[in-house]
């Protein structure tokens, strides 16, 4: 993997946090407004989607992510940024159906997708940082 093709990779997945973080803050209320959902639904529905997102995106990262590693040492950015490809269209579908049944199964990929990227980032992190400053780099 070039230095080039790296800092690409790098930039497109540093762009999955503000998405989880926007589709997190966004999504609840156009579903109440947009979809009739009252708020305890929305709540349960994109709570649960989170924890049941979280956990499975960071098991399916993780894996993804150690698997690759035995043959691409950027393993980690490549799972990043196909986290950051994946989740899009995912999203899309989710926010544009009116089936509940597909808004609910598209945006819990979505969100396993969308969650995937923090350890793949990790492991790129550990394996490229310098031990002296994975402090620094986490927090950035």
């Amino acid at each position: 993997m070039t230095s080039r093709s790296m800092i690409s990779s790098a930039f497109k997945s540093i762009q999955s946090p503000g998405r989880r973080k926007s589709f997190a803050a966004w999504a609840p209320s156009y579903f109440i407004r947009n979809r009739g959902l009252d708020v305890t639904q929305a709540g349960l529905l994109f709570g649960a989607g989170s924890l049941l997102g979280g956990i499975g995106g960071s098991l399916l990262g993780g894996k993804l992510a150690d698997t690759w590693a035995r043959t691409r040492p950027a393993a980690g950015l490549y799972v990043a940024f196909m986290s950051a490809v994946v989740s899009v269209p995912l999203l899309l579908i989710t926010i544009n159906s009116a089936s509940p049944w597909i808004f609910g199964s598209m945006g819990l990929l979505g969100l396993i997708a969308i969650y995937s990227f923090f350890p793949a980032l990790q492991a790129v992190l550990v394996t490229f940082v310098p031990k002296e400053r994975h402090g620094i780099a986490a927090a950035l």
